[in-house]
């Protein structure tokens, strides 16, 4: 993250006031989108950091993309971050909002890596395990590593559980050479 400390400090205030404000769930839904837009336009994060684009620009885009799906407290957010001069933080501002709404409302982000596209079905059997040994609602990440070869891996907070083919190759392979020094 470009600047953790100011998107931080931004999206805290955002999150406070949206809670206030009662519209906590509509401006996450926003900052949803606004994540989703930036992580796939390299054109609007090309505006949004130009020192060259001018405030008021930068904002009249940001409208012209959000305005009429948006809460006016979002848009009204827009203004304030690119009068600070902190529209290249956005997205960085969103992916904080959305760790802090995911840990007001007890959901735990769990990212699960398989050699293969998974099934809609696998992936809801797996959300329902999580969940039912977590205790929590489970927002699931998925992420595809051909290197792996068959089987899957889940990271949870700080945790790894590894079930893929490639660590058990790896752990017969250290076996195998332990029990050949051990015999020399």
């Amino acid at each position: 993250m470009a600047n953790f400390a100011v998107a931080s400090r931004y999206a805290k205030s955002i999150f406070e006031l949206a809670v206030e404000k009662n519209i906590l769930t509509e401006v996450h839904n926003d900052f949803l989108t606004v994540n989703t837009t930036l992580e796939e336009s390299k054109e609007l994060n090309n505006v949004l950091k130009s020192p060259i684009i001018t405030g008021d620009i930068k904002l009249n885009i940001l409208k012209s993309i959000f305005a009429a799906n948006f809460n006016p407290l979002t848009i009204l957010f827009f203004g304030i971050i690119i009068r600070k001069g902190r529209e290249k933080d956005l997205l960085d501002i969103a992916k904080h909002f959305h760790e802090m709404f995911n840990e007001s409302k007890g959901i735990v982000k769990a990212k699960l890596i398989t050699a293969f596209e998974p099934s809609q079905e696998l992936l809801t059997q797996i959300q329902q395990i999580l969940k039912s040994q977590l205790a929590s609602e489970i927002e699931l990440e998925t992420k595809t590593d051909k290197t792996l070869i068959a089987g899957f891996k889940i990271e949870l907070k700080d945790r790894l559980f590894d079930a893929s083919l490639q660590k058990k190759i790896q752990k017969v392979r250290q076996e195998l050479t332990q029990t050949q020094f051990s015999k020399n």
